[in-house]
């Protein structure tokens, strides 16, 4: 009878042990079976290939024509400004042609000065002739008229003598010297009236003449202006022959890559020499395959870039957005840009080119959605 109630009294303590342990276990059920129901776990697609470039594309340094390098300044990492030369072309005849064409508009403009000088000079000389003509032409005239005022006197003088001869109040030498006044009178004013005449046409002849030298002159200038224009017109043109013969830097940037250039070395139009990284923020270009990125990456997500050589235990992830989507696929693979936040990476110097790995969160599902979503792939795979 003892024995039995010892072993109830055993039976009832290991009851008690056990207890906590069921409740342990039960407790672990029930936070797990929440954590499967509720619980929220990232998903994530994966890129295949992806690397870091700067906002837009990079520049090629090309030449514009063929030619043969006279001076190359291009080093591997160089920073560069836009308009900034980087290489020579041999470009010493078509220098020689601008520069004689410089010359020749500098002797046309000196020519062409001289002549509207000239031409000026010629213009006053003119006026002054006019004025000249004029006050000429009025004295002769009141020459004339004098003179024939006179003779008109000396006639009447000469007709009242006359008249006095047929008195005999005055002699016949009288008569006669009034008579030859009057004609002496008579031949200066004919005189004075042919040198009058024959002064206008001379002044008139002299400003035709002067007339003539400054048109003379307009046709010399408007000849030259033509020149000039040409000269002017063809100048544009040979500077820009000896531009293209200098090639420049495109914009602000660094030379990516450089093609080794050596004096007398032949190039062809359009030969990449360098590439030109511009100096802009820097972007994520990522390529998703198509089944697993279309209609599910979508601007806007967050994601993560793992560089490859920098191991993201000791350096970290830079975090990054999607900014745009590519919507169609290139050889099955979709494209898509992420803005960069280089900030949220330690102690690396990013640079234009340097290749990683994205990772692109495109929703959240609970752990149960989650396996219940890999056991129907793993059936659909299997049937």
């Amino acid at each position: 009878m003892s024995y039995d109630f010892r072993d109830s009294l055993a039976s009832l303590d290991e009851g008690r042990r056990s207890t906590p342990v069921i409740a342990t276990v039960l407790v672990f059920l029930v936070a797990w079976g929440a954590w499967l129901g509720l619980g929220r776990v990232s998903v994530y697609v994966s890129s295949t290939t992806s690397r870091l470039e700067v906002e837009g594309a990079a520049f090629p340094v090309e030449p514009t024509i063929a030619g043969r390098v006279a001076q190359s300044s291009l080093r591997l990492g160089q920073k560069v400004r836009a308009g900034e030369v980087l290489v020579r072309l041999e470009s010493g005849e078509q220098e020689s042609v601008l520069r004689e064409q410089l010359a020749r508009q500098a002797a046309l403009e000196a020519e062409a000065a001289a002549l509207r000088k000239q031409r000026d000079a010629e213009r006053e000389g003119l006026e002054g002739y006019v004025q000249l003509t004029k006050a000429t032409l009025g004295e002769a005239t009141a020459q004339e008229q004098q003179a024939a005022v006179v003779a008109e006197q000396a006639r009447r003088q000469a007709s009242r003598t006359e008249g006095l001869l047929r008195s005999s109040f005055v002699s016949e030498a009288e008569y006669e010297a009034a008579v030859s006044e009057a004609t002496r009178h008579a031949a200066s004013s004919t005189v004075l009236r042919f040198s009058q005449e024959r002064r206008s046409a001379e002044l008139r002849v002299g400003q035709k003449d002067r007339l003539a030298s400054i048109a003379a002159l307009e046709i010399q200038l408007s000849r030259l202006i033509g020149e000039q224009q040409a000269v002017e017109a063809a100048l544009p043109r040979l500077r820009a022959e000896v531009d293209k013969r200098s090639i420049t830097a495109p914009t602000d940037g660094t030379i990516g890559s450089v093609l080794s250039l050596h004096p007398g070395m032949n190039l062809t139009a359009g030969q990449q020499l360098a590439m030109l990284v511009p100096e802009r923020a820097l972007q994520i270009i990522a390529y998703l395959p198509a089944p697993t990125a279309l209609g599910r990456v979508r601007p806007g997500q967050e994601a993560r870039l793992r560089l490859d050589g920098f191991p993201w235990t000791r350096f970290g992830a830079m975090e990054a957005r999607v900014s745009q989507v590519a919507q169609e696929a290139q050889q099955g693979l979709i494209r898509v840009e992420l803005s960069a936040s280089p900030d949220s990476l330690r102690d690396v110097a990013l640079e234009h080119g340097l290749s990683g790995s994205v990772e692109i969160e495109v929703e959240q599902l609970s752990p149960f959605a989650l396996l219940f979503r890999g056991f129907a792939e793993t059936l659909g795979t299997t049937s």
